[in-house]
């Protein structure tokens, strides 16, 4: 008997480990336009106010908590764009900021997740902005409630998104 509970319990454990997966679309693109192409990706959550140059564009959507995280490179004429376009936050802000999962992303920048931006400081490498942008949508746009760009000075951006 206790060993059905047990492969009762493993199964059940497996298929909730396999379900939380199958939640997950992730992609690489050696550009945004690349990127778009893909019809799932562009009609769900690429933010229609990245410029169309960007490159080197990794995504992630956790599609059951509408979560979504995106890198991607762009020149210092783009970031400043996204910069005019967004309320930069006070160390103050950054410090209460949680970066859902973004631990169980390889390309995440590790400065970017926890406890680093609770600890963040004058030496923080990013420029944090609020952005109130709408995502490209086929037949309409919505509003993001609460999305974020951090902008490093090498040139890399990381936008993400929670739950919509």
């Amino acid at each position: 008997m206790n060993m059905r509970v047990l492969i009762g319990i493993c199964l059940g454990v497996v298929f909730l480990v396999g379900c939380d997966s199958a939640l997950v679309r992730e992609s690489s693109h050696d550009t945004l336009e690349s990127a778009r192409n893909v019809v799932e990706l562009h009609e769900r959550w690429i933010p229609g106010f990245l410029p169309g140059s960007v490159t080197n564009v990794r995504l992630r959507r956790h599609l059951d908590s509408g979560e979504s995280w995106l890198r991607f490179d762009l020149s210092a004429v783009e970031a400043e764009l996204i910069s005019k376009n967004g309320t930069r936050l006070d160390l103050d802000e950054l410090r209460l900021l949680s970066v859902r999962q973004s631990d169980q992303i390889a390309w995440w920048h590790p400065m970017l997740q926890r406890p680093n931006l609770e600890n963040a400081g004058p030496s923080f490498p990013f420029a944090v902005f609020r952005v109130n942008r709408s995502l490209g949508l086929e037949g309409g746009k919505r509003a993001v409630p609460t999305a974020y760009v951090a902008l490093d000075p090498a040139g890399q951006a990381y936008y993400w998104q929670e739950g919509s």
